[in-house]
């Protein structure tokens, strides 16, 4: 990371200053002005001095960072919660994840993706991980004919009589889902 730092006496100088892996909001460096100078003349009343740089995390539209674990709120819709789902995650290192779900997802719902987080600042080579945190969104307002399908959806018999059998079929014609 490039930065510019101005100070009386020296006037505005770039300071190459490396983010390691894992920083945290509210890390600090701290470098001396001879640090920063590297090999210019440095006036004597900065010889002393030491500059103080903190990361300040900026927020992600896709993360939350908690430690060395990122969290990620996904929003499905019913019939994906009850049905199963796949969510397309891009990673901070320019990757993708899928995911997919295939259980169903009540309220609470987390799935965790161990060493998909934020690489460790604290142990070189571990990594946080990725916790997905799902929102279940129900619909507004159901009809007479869907509420009347989810009902028999949900409390469809094990053993389907061949007019039920017969009636799932078509069914499955006139509906067709992925």
């Amino acid at each position: 990371m490039l930065l510019s730092v101005a100070s009386q006496g020296v006037g505005p100088t770039e300071v190459s200053i490396e983010v390691k892996a894992g920083w945290r909001d509210g890390a600090r460096l701290t470098m001396t002005a001879k640090d920063i100078l590297r090999g210019q003349t440095c006036p004597k009343t900065l010889q002393g001095a030491e500059f103080t740089f903190v990361v300040v995390e900026e927020p992600h539209s896709l993360y939350q960072r908690d430690g060395d674990d990122l969290i990620h709120h996904a929003k499905i819709p019913l019939v994906r919660s009850l049905t199963g789902c796949t969510l397309n995650l891009a990673t901070l290192d320019g990757r993708e994840v899928i995911v997919g779900v295939n259980d169903v997802i009540h309220p609470g719902y987390e799935k965790v993706l161990a060493g998909e987080g934020m690489p460790s600042f604290d142990e070189v080579g571990k990594r946080g991980d990725l916790i997905i945190k799902y929102t279940v969104e129900y619909p507004a307002t159901l009809n007479d004919q869907q509420r009347h399908l989810l009902k028999a959806a949900l409390f469809l018999p094990a053993n389907l009589s061949g007019d039920q059998s017969e009636a799932l079929k078509q069914m499955s014609k006139a509906f067709p889902f992925d």
